[in-house]
């Protein structure tokens, strides 16, 4: 760059770096050795070393320019481009420094201490517990961090560092965020994950009072007595989103199971509600009118108790249909579980005030330790544990109990003397919060936490609020309270992986080592051939792994890692990747909760059995088991031609080399369609003697003609024809990329009157040696004959039937009838009186995909929620302006994914600004029936003249009227009845 005299170069990051002993810049830069860039030292030192480790670029001068020692002899810089003077620690001739194990090292030929290291290092050694508090991350982070010494370190703040260890009876509790950069090394020590220990304050959605909160399926739910939204969900307990509760009552508890969240409360009309998603809640009829507190999911049963009524137990096999049972006592059943192959409850008022039941139905009473009021019951570990709100006496309860059997109960001290309210158990870990202090009066700023049940510790709760209830899922506790600022509080820790070079993790990452939430972010390794991220040991998490896109993952061979729930991110073109240490060995790779996210995975020999892993778009590169890989999905889109479709080619009988259909197909990467099949739909008086000579061309020069300058791809299609339906099939493969035209070509023979077929080319109808995204919106045509030898789609469906003859037609002039069921039933029959939309939603559009409605064939417009409306437009009728209306026909191609449900139909003549009454279907069944609404001499409530049916003022109204189902809109049409003079209006059709 400069011709200076150049003493010392390095390599790092990416980049090589050079150091000068004069000149103007006096550091160069160059990504590949041969192009230079030159750049600033922080000082006009004589740089005579430089050095990379750890991120960081350093370079070393003995001299300035006036060859004095000077103590600004050190320079750093990030990125090898932007430079900082350091302080040596003596003012020395520096002449040389380099980077190992951890530590940069630089020698010097004169002064006192001649080599010089840096403070890389920070070992806490003590004996006794040590805490970590301020700044511990950015430029306050560690450079390299050790734990020894046999005690408990704690820290106080998040931290990030570059190698971490723990050594020999160490124990170190994880901040609640932790990024290291460098080696994990557990030399029989103890990685405390933190949950349950430190908690975080978090926003509830809103300042209702929430009494309960439940995980299940990825989500924690949350119930509340008050407010106007009284469900609150969170897929990780820090974000909340506020959910309308079936009915508005004073919901006590919420449990998980059988994919079901179900929860019940103490008032109200239904006093059960369920969701299979936490978001929409349906309500549900209890036993009785009782004040239920409590519901628990066991053995494929749920169980919930009451504080009141004559049978104070219900059960349910589903959490709709519930079933009385009789408690063993008249109690206060404030709190039931199922642990160990039994449910058992707790009471606050009673002689017994514990009961069990291996079945739900049969309870038997149990002697509590005491008469307190027992608030909540867990198990875990092996172990029920209850904990009390106050004794006897109403004294606060500084105790609470114990059973490893549920019947048999000890009694145990409590942390501290507080209004226990609510007790769970995860991660190892049993968490209790109470509502109010030992004060009575203040509410609980504490909360206690046990790894056995029976001895307790105190810990701090985010705020002193009224904590009522506690759970634990994906890694993290989650507590839930009736008043504060925040009304959530979380507990978790998260261990990331963010180097820049490989990084090893060796020793105890297992058991009470485990991880609690484990991030890769680390993408230095190939993926294939070199990881991230390797583990020499198993390893297991409590919550969830998660690695980014172009990160990769080394397992053990021959060995298990479990990790509770995985989000595995990876994108197109940035796999995420899975090895084992031992190519053609297996490692274990074992998730027995839920898959958040599992894209792009790029996996060889890896075991997930016992589970099985879905990995969309995913890679088997071999030797997996228990992997489910779909392969990666090509976006192809099927359009118009660059001229449209084509022309209504039935108006002579017998045509050659005519274009039957055009389309245009473009794909993102090159595929190989291997099979392209028609559709055939609304035939009539056609037989496979039709439509002969069929072939498949690319339109090269885009004419819309068969000329010299296409190219055939396919000269045998096959036509199938079976009623009203058929296909006509190409096999040849070609390969389809950039944005070409296509044609179907072929000869008709003897086209009769009334001969009509409707030809489209769904996308199911298009198959490649990928798989493919197809995006679809190529226009059907249909081809059609009249009596008279004339006529085409746009000129003579719904146009002028000839003056004195009504319409060519149907039967009488009351033909049509009243709403009913088509006879082909599950498809709308090609009828060139029939007019089908072109357009969609310009007044009202909320149903899913509406324009799907545009063609029977299969695929849906869709409504799942009462009263969603969709306009239809732009039906392109021609009725001469001196003719009278006689009446409206809508033909609606309908079914519900269940038989439940109907569809109201309105007209507007005034583009959209009044409607006609609507009129329903019949209730929709399963399966798909055409149904017609109106007739031949139904004018909907009002006169109309022809201008009402102008593509600016028409507009055919759908209102979705589901029973619990969605309702699916294959395709509408409509007729307008109409007469020039003479004859009668003509008939509907084999309506």
């Amino acid at each position: 760059a400069e011709a200076n005299q150049w003493y010392s170069v390095t390599y790092g990051n990416g980049l090589f770096v050079a150091v000068a002993l004069d000149g103007a810049n006096r550091v160069m830069t160059s990504p590949d050795g041969i192009n230079w860039t030159a750049r600033s030292a922080a000082e006009a030192n004589q740089w005579y070393s430089v050095t990379y480790g750890n991120g960081l670029f350093v370079a070393v001068a003995p001299y300035d320019d006036s060859y004095f020692s000077v103590e600004s002899s050190v320079m750093t810089s990030p990125d090898g481009i932007n430079w900082t003077a350091r302080i040596a620690s003596e003012a020395s001739s520096w002449n040389s420094i380099t980077y190992g194990n951890g530590i940069i090292v630089a020698v010097s030929s004169d002064g006192t201490n001649r080599v010089m290291t840096s403070h890389s290092l920070v070992n806490f050694n003590g004996d006794s517990a040590q805490t970590l508090s301020g700044a511990l991350t950015a430029t306050s982070s560690f450079r390299n961090i050790a734990f020894t010494g046999s005690s408990t370190k704690t820290f106080s703040n998040n931290a990030s560092t570059s190698d971490f260890s723990i050594g020999t009876s160490s124990v170190v509790v994880a901040p609640q965020q932790l990024s290291v950069t460098g080696d994990y090394t557990n030399t029989d020590g103890t990685f405390d994950n933190g949950a349950g220990r430190s908690w975080s304050a978090r926003a509830a959605a809103e300042a209702n009072s929430w009494n309960a909160v439940t995980y299940g399926n990825g989500l924690f739910v949350a119930v509340s007595e008050a407010g106007t939204n009284r469900v609150m969900t969170s897929p990780d307990g820090i974000t909340w989103t506020a959910r309308a509760a079936a009915e508005a009552n004073s919901w006590k508890s919420v449990t998980y199971g059988n994919g079901l969240f179900v929860a019940v409360s103490a008032d109200g009309t239904n006093r059960v509600m369920t969701s299979p998603d936490g978001v929409t809640w349906t309500a549900r009829a209890a036993t009785e009118a009782n004040q239920w507190t409590s519901i628990t999911y066991g053995n494929g049963l749920f169980v919930a108790v009451s504080a009141d009524g004559t049978n104070r137990v219900m059960t349910s096999l589903d959490g709709i249909t519930w079933t009385a049972r009789a408690a063993t006592e008249a109690n206060f059943w404030q709190s039931v579980t199922y642990g160990n192959g039994l449910f058992v409850a707790v009471s606050y008022s009673g002689t017994n005030r514990v009961m069990t039941s291996p079945d739900g139905s049969t309870w038997t009473a149990r002697a509590a330790t005491s008469p307190n009021a027992w608030y909540s019951v867990t198990y875990g570990n092996g172990l029920f544990v209850a904990v009390c709100a106050y004794d006897l006496i109403y004294s606060l309860c500084d105790n609470l109990m114990t059973s490893p059997d549920g019947i048999t109960w000890t009694a145990r001290s409590a942390a501290e003397a507080n209004q226990w309210q609510s007790v769970t158990y995860g991660n190892g870990l049993f968490v209790a919060v109470c509502n109010l202090d030992s004060s009575y009066i203040d509410p609980c700023g504490t909360l206690m936490t046990s790894p056995d049940g029976i001895t307790w510790t105190t810990r701090s709760a985010t705020e002193a609020n009224t904590w009522l209830s506690v759970t634990y899922g994906n890694g993290t506790f989650v507590a839930v309270s009736s008043d504060g600022t925040n009304r959530v509080m979380t507990s978790e820790s998260l261990l990331t992986l963010n180097g820049t070079t490989p990084q090893t993790l060796t020793g105890d990452m297992t058991a009470t080592s485990s991880f609690a939430n484990l991030t890769i972010t680390n993408t230095s390794g190939m993926g294939s051939s070199s990881q991230s991220v390797i583990l020499s040991n198993s390893a297991s998490t409590t919550g969830t792994l998660t690695m980014l896109a172009s990160t990769s993952l080394q397992l053990p061979a021959n060995a298990t890692s479990t990790f509770e729930d995985i989000s595995l991110e990876g994108a197109a073109g940035q796999y995420v990747w899975l090895r084992s240490s031992e190519p053609g060995t297996q490692a274990s790779f074992y998730v027995p909760g839920t898959q958040q996210t599992v894209d792009y995975v790029n996996v060889k020999d890896v075991n997930s059995c016992p589970g099985d892993i879905y990995n969309p778009f995913g890679y088997d590169a071999g030797n997996n088991t228990c992997w489910n890989f779909t392969e990666i999905l090509v976006n192809a889109t099927t359009t118009n031609h660059t001229l449209g479709q084509v022309d209504n080619e039935f108006s002579f009988q017998n045509k050659t080399d005519i274009a039957l259909f055009a389309f245009n197909l473009e794909a993102e990467e090159s595929i190989t369609i291997t099979d392209l099949v028609f559709t055939l739909s609304g035939a009539n008086k056609i037989n496979t003697s039709s439509l002969i000579n069929l072939r498949l061309y690319k339109d090269n020069n885009s004419d819309r003609l068969l000329d010299g300058g296409d190219t055939e791809i396919d000269a045998a299609g096959i036509l199938t024809i079976n009623g009203q339906h058929g296909a006509i099939t190409f096999s040849s493969d070609f390969t389809a990329t950039s944005s070409a035209d296509y044609l179907l070509i072929g000869d008709t023979v003897s086209i009769n009157g009334n001969a009509a077929v409707v030809i489209s080319l769904p996308s199911i109808g298009i198959t490649a040696d990928v798989s493919t995204a197809m995006t679809n919106t190529v226009d059907y045509i249909q081809h059609i004959r009249n009596q008279n030898g004339a006529g085409s789609k746009s000129d003579r469906i719904g146009g002028a039937p000839p003056d004195g003859d009504g319409d060519v037609f149907g039967g009488g002039d009351d033909g049509g009838g009243e709403v009913g069921q088509e006879v082909d039933g599950e498809n709308i029959a090609a009828d060139v009186n029939f007019f089908r939309p072109t357009a969609t939603g310009d007044i009202d559009n909320e149903w899913t995909n509406p324009s799907n409605a545009f063609l029977s064939d299969g695929v849906y417009a869709t409504a799942a929620t009462i009263n969603l409306k969709q306009s239809y437009d732009t039906f392109g009728f021609n009725i001469p302006g001196s003719n009278t209306i006689e009446g409206i026909a809508v033909k609606l191609d309908i079914s519900g994914t269940t038989a439940s449900g109907t569809v109201d139909v309105s007209l507007s003549w005034d583009g959209g600004s009044s409607y006609t009454t609507a009129k329903a279907t019949p209730a929709l069944i399963g399966t798909d029936v055409v149904y017609t609404v109106g007739g031949a001499s139904d004018k909907w409530g009002r006169s109309w003249t022809p201008a009402n049916f102008s593509n600016a003022l028409f507009r055919l109204r759908v209102t979705a009227q589901p029973g619990g189902n969605t309702l699916n809109l294959d395709a509408l049409e409509v007729r307008i009845f109409h007469q020039a003079g003479g004859g009668g209006a003509g008939g509907g059709g084999g309506i």
